[in-house]
């Protein structure tokens, strides 16, 4: 059963073009969240082993050192501790195989990027392992290590979303029904994981009045 919390929408302005390291960036909307990505909210609902997924491409060979995902969660509360990652290829614009895969300690690069109704909207950066990726189309799967039930993946503008509920078994387009999730992904060329992707809040647009959703426990 879901819950809607009302969100006035936030409007943000993406600066990571400027940004040294930044990869592929999928800034938030700030509209909705679902919570299914985080592990204690899957558990709770039922809905198993679940990751979002987000669809990218690369126009040339690079390597991979660090992500981020940007994602509601109370003030005060535990932060998420660990994401677990998955990359994919993505064959005819669906997750295909597991290219590679693992988890990254949620202690990098840890900022604040906004605040609405009681929950705290934060890009949560982390370290991979060097991952070299050939030109192509790719998936980037994320899964929220957390200890807390209210943890919303943040949505993003655009498409290319897609969910699972067995760990990457199975396949469904779109996350709860968002066309696309807050991810981002950094390069080697950095010479440490750089900040989070920067996000300029230039307005609080009360008439727009988004959700953030989640799904209730029981």
């Amino acid at each position: 059963m879901k819950k809607t919390i009302a969100a006035a929408t936030l409007a943000l302005l993406s600066l990571q073009a400027a940004e040294a390291g930044v990869v592929f960036a999928n800034p938030t909307n700030a509209a909705n969240g679902n919570c299914v990505f985080s592990t204690t909210c899957a558990a709770s609902v039922g809905a198993g082993n679940d990751y979002a997924a987000q669809a990218f491409t690369l126009s040339s060979a690079t390597t991979l050192t660090g992500a981020s995902f940007t994602a509601f969660v109370r003030f005060g509360s535990t932060q998420p501790s660990a994401a677990n990652w998955m990359f994919l290829l993505g064959t005819a614009g669906t997750p295909g195989a597991v290219l590679a895969s693992g988890q990254g300690s949620v202690i990098n690069s840890r900022q604040s990027v906004g605040s609405n109704y009681g929950l705290d909207l934060v890009e949560e950066g982390f370290s991979l392992p060097s991952i070299s990726l050939a030109a192509g189309n790719y998936f980037f799967a994320v899964q929220a290590v957390s200890s807390d039930f209210q943890t919303y993946l943040a949505t993003a503008n655009g498409g290319g979303a897609f969910e699972t509920h067995n760990g990457g078994v199975n396949w469904s387009s779109t996350y709860a029904g968002n066309s696309a999730v807050a991810v981002s992904l950094f390069g080697a060329d950095a010479a440490r994981l750089p900040e989070p992707t920067s996000l300029a809040l230039v307005g609080l647009a009360l008439a727009g009045v988004a959700s953030v959703r989640r799904r209730k426990q029981g």
